[in-house]
């Protein structure tokens, strides 16, 4: 799990080097943007997405069958959930939104807990927040 906690850095390293990220105003952000970025979103995302998406496929398809180490659940779940970011993300960012679900989803089938995905999820946030708009 060390280098999930990496990644998130490595990813908005590459979102602000790239251009895909620009910087804001991290003094601009709310008491109410911080919980919702902190907490809400990656507790509900990731029950929604990691217990009921990835869950429901990983008990009718078969969990076996893997492409460069990653299950199919674990990859049309990502797939969904970067998509369903389209809206608020974009074309482009919709990559730094697929790469972290699918450690998201790798974390969740390793240690079959939800609260692992949700910290790590919590812990990109927070990275994306301050290296994006501090």
């Amino acid at each position: 799990m060390g280098a999930a906690i990496l990644a998130a850095p490595i990813f908005m390293l590459f979102g602000v080097s790239s251009g895909l990220l620009v910087y804001g105003g991290v003094t601009q952000l709310g008491a109410t943007q911080w919980l919702w970025a902190l907490i809400i979103y990656p507790v509900s995302e990731e029950i929604i997405f990691r217990g009921g998406v990835q869950g429901a496929l990983s008990r009718n398809l078969p969990t076996r069958i893997r492409f460069a180490g990653l299950s199919i659940p674990n990859i049309l779940t990502s797939t969904l959930f970067a998509v369903v970011h389209v809206w608020s993300h974009g074309d482009w960012l919709i990559l730094l939104v697929f790469f972290p679900s699918i450690i998201f989803g790798l974390s969740y089938e390793l240690s079959s807990k939800l609260i692992v995905p949700i910290a790590l999820h919590s812990w990109y946030n927070l990275t994306g927040i301050l290296w994006t708009w501090a």
